[in-house]
């Protein structure tokens, strides 16, 4: 894992952010980083995270967080929040380094109101340079960080994504790439002449919201 990995925050979620939130919770928040930016967006919110590296959870501490360490697929999350009690879960960068994300997510869900938001980013292990590394190149190398990264337990594609986020009884709400691909250039060109059929191939994470009946 780089150096300042625990930093980030990660603005790529403001667009899929809700209009207003007034609790929040950030599974993984590292120093606080994106904890922070729902602080400048939500007046009045109170945030709150799960961190499993002690020094990351300190800092976010110091920024009026109410942070708990612990590791997300042991944490017993209803002895800190009632059900019901949450507008927004953020879950980024998280579930693919946990040994049983459908579990966690199954116990995060009722803890969202009525329209209530959980909000994930998963890596796509379709995405074509992987595929052309394991087709053209017969590698599959782990790195310190991105796609490949070697503490990756789970690999997703779109529709395991999907079946992940509902799993506990959410609804799909958006699906889209982290980073959309620019459409004047030439793989955005070639994408839309064939009707959005490279959509996935040319996704290297996704971002997905769901959200409580």
């Amino acid at each position: 894992m780089t150096p300042g990995y625990h930093d980030n925050a990660r603005r790529d979620v403001l667009p899929w952010l809700p209009s207003t939130a007034k609790r929040c919770f950030d599974l993984g928040c590292g120093t606080g980083g994106t904890l922070n930016l729902l602080k400048d967006k939500y007046p009045d919110v109170w945030l709150s995270g799960v961190e499993i590296d002690e020094g990351s959870a300190q800092k976010a501490r110091s920024a009026g967080h109410e942070i708990w360490c612990g590791d997300a697929d042991k944490f017993n999350f209803t002895a800190h929040f009632e059900q019901g009690s949450l507008d927004l879960i953020l879950c980024l960068d998280v579930l693919e380094h946990l040994v049983d994300p459908w579990s966690v997510v199954k116990k995060l869900s009722p803890l969202l109101r009525k329209g209530g938001k959980l909000i994930t980013s998963l890596p796509n292990i379709r995405y074509h340079k992987l595929i052309k590394s394991l087709l053209v190149d017969g590698d599959f190398t782990y790195t310190d960080e991105g796609l490949m990264d070697r503490t990756h337990l789970r690999f997703f594609v779109r529709k395991t994504a999907e079946q992940l986020v509902t799993c506990g009884g959410l609804n799909i709400k958006s699906i889209a790439s982290a980073s959309p691909i620019k459409t004047n250039g030439l793989k955005g060109i070639a994408n839309r002449l064939l009707g959005g059929r490279l959509n996935d191939l040319l996704t290297l994470q996704y971002m997905l919201v769901a959200e409580q009946n």
